[in-house]
Protein backbone atom coordinates (compact mmCIF):
# COMPACT_ATOMS: atom_id res chain seq x y z
CA UNK A 1 0.00 0.00 0.00
CA UNK A 2 1.29 3.15 -1.00
CA UNK A 3 1.27 6.18 1.44
CA UNK A 4 1.02 9.74 0.92
CA UNK A 5 2.93 12.22 1.58
CA UNK A 6 0.71 13.86 4.29
CA UNK A 7 -0.06 10.51 5.69
CA UNK A 8 3.81 9.82 5.75
CA UNK A 9 4.45 12.87 7.47
CA UNK A 10 1.40 12.90 10.51
CA UNK A 11 2.98 9.07 11.29
CA UNK A 12 7.01 10.77 11.44
CA UNK A 13 5.17 13.54 13.84
CA UNK A 14 3.50 10.81 16.03
CA UNK A 15 6.60 8.52 16.72
CA UNK A 16 9.23 11.83 17.07
CA UNK A 17 7.32 13.18 19.95
CA UNK A 18 9.81 14.80 22.21
CA UNK A 19 9.90 12.12 25.40
CA UNK A 20 7.94 13.81 28.36
CA UNK A 21 10.67 15.28 31.12
CA UNK A 22 9.45 12.69 33.62
CA UNK A 23 10.43 10.13 31.16
CA UNK A 24 13.46 11.61 30.48
CA UNK A 25 14.74 11.86 33.86
CA UNK A 26 13.59 8.74 34.71
CA UNK A 27 16.08 7.01 32.32
CA UNK A 28 18.71 8.98 33.70
CA UNK A 29 18.30 8.00 37.17
CA UNK A 30 18.58 4.51 36.56
CA UNK A 31 21.41 5.11 34.17
CA UNK A 32 23.68 6.46 37.39
CA UNK A 33 22.79 3.10 38.41
CA UNK A 34 24.14 1.14 36.30
CA UNK A 35 27.10 3.10 36.19
CA UNK A 36 27.23 2.51 39.54
CA UNK A 37 26.74 -1.34 39.47
CA UNK A 38 29.75 -1.20 36.29
CA UNK A 39 32.22 1.15 38.25
CA UNK A 40 31.85 3.73 35.47
CA UNK A 41 32.31 7.17 37.41
CA UNK A 42 32.95 8.75 34.61
CA UNK A 43 29.81 8.46 33.03
CA UNK A 44 28.14 9.97 36.38
CA UNK A 45 30.21 12.52 35.92
CA UNK A 46 29.11 13.49 32.54
CA UNK A 47 25.48 13.62 33.86
CA UNK A 48 26.48 16.75 36.68
CA UNK A 49 25.61 20.47 34.80
CA UNK A 50 28.72 22.25 33.11
CA UNK A 51 29.15 24.21 36.48
CA UNK A 52 30.41 21.70 38.68
CA UNK A 53 32.94 20.13 35.85
CA UNK A 54 34.05 23.22 35.59
CA UNK A 55 35.03 23.13 39.26
CA UNK A 56 35.84 20.14 39.94
CA UNK A 57 37.79 17.53 37.70
CA UNK A 58 37.10 14.12 36.87
CA UNK A 59 40.03 12.56 38.88
CA UNK A 60 38.50 14.17 42.43
CA UNK A 61 34.90 12.71 41.46
CA UNK A 62 36.36 9.35 40.74
CA UNK A 63 38.24 9.32 44.11
CA UNK A 64 35.25 10.14 46.46
CA UNK A 65 33.27 7.78 44.74
CA UNK A 66 36.11 4.91 45.09
CA UNK A 67 35.98 5.80 48.72
CA UNK A 68 32.91 5.49 49.19
CA UNK A 69 32.59 2.22 47.87
CA UNK A 70 35.42 0.95 49.40
CA UNK A 71 36.44 -2.17 48.99
CA UNK A 72 33.13 -3.47 48.94
CA UNK A 73 31.52 -5.14 45.58
CA UNK A 74 27.83 -3.64 44.31
CA UNK A 75 25.24 -6.47 44.69
CA UNK A 76 21.69 -4.68 43.32
CA UNK A 77 20.88 -1.09 42.82
CA UNK A 78 17.32 0.36 42.96
CA UNK A 79 16.68 3.51 42.04
CA UNK A 80 13.72 5.53 41.43
CA UNK A 81 12.18 9.01 40.77
CA UNK A 82 10.68 10.75 43.20
CA UNK A 83 9.12 13.88 42.12
CA UNK A 84 9.58 16.90 40.01
CA UNK A 85 8.95 20.09 40.94
CA UNK A 86 9.69 23.57 38.92
CA UNK A 87 12.81 23.06 36.79
CA UNK A 88 14.34 20.93 39.85
CA UNK A 89 13.88 17.21 39.85
CA UNK A 90 14.61 14.43 42.98
CA UNK A 91 15.60 10.81 42.96
CA UNK A 92 16.28 8.29 45.44
CA UNK A 93 19.04 5.17 44.50
CA UNK A 94 19.45 2.32 47.35
CA UNK A 95 22.85 0.02 47.00
CA UNK A 96 23.43 -3.27 48.40
CA UNK A 97 27.23 -4.51 48.79
CA UNK A 98 27.94 -7.83 48.77
CA UNK A 99 27.47 -9.80 52.27
CA UNK A 100 25.65 -6.66 53.45
CA UNK A 101 21.79 -6.95 54.57
CA UNK A 102 21.35 -3.26 54.79
CA UNK A 103 21.19 -1.06 51.53
CA UNK A 104 23.11 3.00 51.54
CA UNK A 105 20.99 5.54 50.44
CA UNK A 106 21.81 8.12 47.67
CA UNK A 107 19.96 10.91 46.77
CA UNK A 108 19.93 12.43 43.61
CA UNK A 109 19.48 16.18 42.88
CA UNK A 110 18.87 16.94 39.09
CA UNK A 111 18.30 20.22 37.48
CA UNK A 112 15.83 20.98 33.83
CA UNK A 113 18.28 23.07 31.94
CA UNK A 114 18.25 23.59 27.51
CA UNK A 115 19.92 20.72 27.00
CA UNK A 116 17.73 18.35 29.26
CA UNK A 117 18.61 16.66 32.89
CA UNK A 118 21.57 17.22 34.68
CA UNK A 119 22.85 16.30 37.53
CA UNK A 120 23.27 18.81 40.53
CA UNK A 121 24.38 16.73 43.58
CA UNK A 122 24.58 12.58 45.06
CA UNK A 123 24.19 12.72 48.54
CA UNK A 124 26.88 10.64 50.93
CA UNK A 125 29.12 10.42 48.05
CA UNK A 126 29.86 14.56 47.63
CA UNK A 127 30.18 16.37 50.79
CA UNK A 128 30.31 20.04 51.36
CA UNK A 129 33.68 20.90 49.95
CA UNK A 130 32.35 20.24 46.60
CA UNK A 131 30.72 23.39 46.48
CA UNK A 132 30.10 25.13 43.09
CA UNK A 133 28.03 27.89 41.12
CA UNK A 134 28.43 30.71 43.09
CA UNK A 135 31.89 32.71 41.10
CA UNK A 136 29.69 35.08 39.01
CA UNK A 137 28.86 37.39 42.02
CA UNK A 138 26.75 39.33 39.44
CA UNK A 139 24.47 36.65 38.73
CA UNK A 140 24.59 35.75 42.44
CA UNK A 141 23.38 39.21 43.76
CA UNK A 142 20.59 38.71 40.79
CA UNK A 143 18.73 35.82 41.58
CA UNK A 144 19.08 36.48 45.71
CA UNK A 145 17.38 39.48 45.12
CA UNK A 146 14.54 37.86 43.00
CA UNK A 147 14.12 35.00 45.10
CA UNK A 148 14.04 37.00 48.15
CA UNK A 149 11.94 39.30 46.78
CA UNK A 150 9.22 36.58 45.91
CA UNK A 151 9.39 34.80 49.01
CA UNK A 152 8.19 38.05 51.02
CA UNK A 153 5.38 38.96 48.10
CA UNK A 154 1.74 38.09 49.10
CA UNK A 155 2.46 35.53 46.34
CA UNK A 156 5.41 34.11 47.80
CA UNK A 157 4.42 34.14 51.60
CA UNK A 158 0.78 32.72 50.03
CA UNK A 159 3.13 29.24 48.55
CA UNK A 160 4.50 28.80 51.75
CA UNK A 161 1.32 29.07 53.68
CA UNK A 162 2.32 32.37 55.90
CA UNK A 163 -0.05 34.40 53.92
CA UNK A 164 -0.94 36.42 57.05
CA UNK A 165 1.95 37.24 58.41
CA UNK A 166 2.88 40.98 58.02
CA UNK A 167 6.30 42.16 57.07
CA UNK A 168 7.98 44.41 59.22
CA UNK A 169 9.57 47.33 57.63
CA UNK A 170 13.30 46.08 58.29
CA UNK A 171 13.83 42.40 57.39
CA UNK A 172 16.87 40.95 58.39
CA UNK A 173 18.37 38.45 56.11
CA UNK A 174 20.76 35.47 57.01
CA UNK A 175 23.46 34.27 54.97
CA UNK A 176 26.38 31.81 55.49
CA UNK A 177 28.98 33.83 53.49
CA UNK A 178 29.28 37.23 52.41
CA UNK A 179 27.13 38.25 49.55
CA UNK A 180 29.42 41.77 48.60
CA UNK A 181 27.12 44.58 47.80
CA UNK A 182 23.72 43.56 48.57
CA UNK A 183 20.79 45.46 48.14
CA UNK A 184 19.55 47.48 51.07
CA UNK A 185 16.25 47.92 50.04
CA UNK A 186 13.81 45.20 48.92
CA UNK A 187 10.23 45.80 47.70
CA UNK A 188 9.90 49.00 49.84
CA UNK A 189 11.47 47.16 52.44
CA UNK A 190 15.01 48.05 54.27
CA UNK A 191 17.09 45.15 54.14
CA UNK A 192 20.05 44.33 56.82
CA UNK A 193 22.07 41.71 55.81
CA UNK A 194 23.93 39.66 59.16
CA UNK A 195 26.27 36.07 58.43
CA UNK A 196 25.12 33.36 60.71
CA UNK A 197 28.46 33.65 62.38
CA UNK A 198 27.66 37.21 63.34
CA UNK A 199 24.49 35.88 65.09
CA UNK A 200 26.06 33.74 67.72
CA UNK A 201 27.87 37.02 68.98
CA UNK A 202 25.66 39.41 68.19
CA UNK A 203 22.05 37.84 67.99
CA UNK A 204 18.71 39.61 66.70
CA UNK A 205 17.14 41.96 68.52
CA UNK A 206 14.45 39.83 70.45
CA UNK A 207 11.22 42.24 69.52
CA UNK A 208 12.22 41.08 65.78
CA UNK A 209 9.82 38.56 64.94
CA UNK A 210 11.14 36.75 62.18
CA UNK A 211 13.96 36.53 59.96
CA UNK A 212 14.82 35.61 56.14
CA UNK A 213 17.53 32.94 55.62
CA UNK A 214 19.09 32.12 52.37
CA UNK A 215 20.15 28.70 51.87
CA UNK A 216 21.68 27.27 49.23
CA UNK A 217 22.48 29.32 46.07
CA UNK A 218 24.07 27.78 42.60
CA UNK A 219 24.38 29.24 39.18
CA UNK A 220 23.87 26.35 36.69
CA UNK A 221 24.70 29.05 33.80
CA UNK A 222 21.29 30.41 32.37
CA UNK A 223 19.74 28.37 35.13
CA UNK A 224 19.59 29.15 39.17
CA UNK A 225 18.59 27.36 42.08
CA UNK A 226 18.12 29.40 45.53
CA UNK A 227 16.35 28.06 48.70
CA UNK A 228 15.10 30.95 50.88
CA UNK A 229 13.19 30.99 54.49
CA UNK A 230 11.11 32.72 56.75
CA UNK A 231 11.84 31.77 60.37
CA UNK A 232 10.29 32.75 63.43
CA UNK A 233 12.83 34.71 66.02
CA UNK A 234 10.76 36.47 68.67
CA UNK A 235 11.40 35.54 72.07
CA UNK A 236 8.88 37.93 73.58
CA UNK A 237 5.09 38.56 72.92
CA UNK A 238 2.93 36.43 70.21
CA UNK A 239 4.88 34.76 67.91
CA UNK A 240 3.90 35.67 64.15
CA UNK A 241 5.17 32.29 62.64
CA UNK A 242 5.44 29.43 64.74
CA UNK A 243 7.73 27.35 62.80
CA UNK A 244 10.03 27.86 59.72
CA UNK A 245 8.68 28.17 56.25
CA UNK A 246 10.34 28.08 53.24
CA UNK A 247 11.00 26.94 49.39
CA UNK A 248 12.95 26.35 46.46
CA UNK A 249 13.01 29.14 43.96
CA UNK A 250 13.89 28.42 40.23
CA UNK A 251 15.17 31.33 37.86
CA UNK A 252 16.23 31.37 34.39
CA UNK A 253 17.87 34.02 32.48
CA UNK A 254 16.27 35.40 29.94
CA UNK A 255 17.30 38.37 27.48
CA UNK A 256 16.37 41.36 29.87
CA UNK A 257 18.37 39.76 32.72
CA UNK A 258 17.24 37.06 35.28
CA UNK A 259 13.70 35.85 36.44
CA UNK A 260 11.83 34.15 38.94
CA UNK A 261 10.62 31.11 36.44
CA UNK A 262 8.91 28.37 39.21
CA UNK A 263 9.03 27.39 42.80
CA UNK A 264 9.90 23.36 43.93
CA UNK A 265 9.80 22.04 47.19
CA UNK A 266 8.46 23.79 50.03
CA UNK A 267 8.39 23.40 53.91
Amino acid sequence: MKLSLPLILIITAVFAVKPKPEYQLNLKVQQVGSALVNGNSREIYRMFVSAFCQEHGLARFDSVVKAWQGQRRISRVRSQLIDIRGLGGHASTYVVFEGERDYKYLYQSWIYTDSGWQLTWISSILDQSFQYGLRDTAAIRSVVRLALGFLISPEGRKWIRAGKVSLPDTIIVVTQRALGESLSVLNHHYVRWRQAEEIKQNPIPAQVPFYCELGMVRVYGSIAQVTVDLKPWSEAGKRMLKKPKGTEVYLKREKKGWAVHSVGKRW
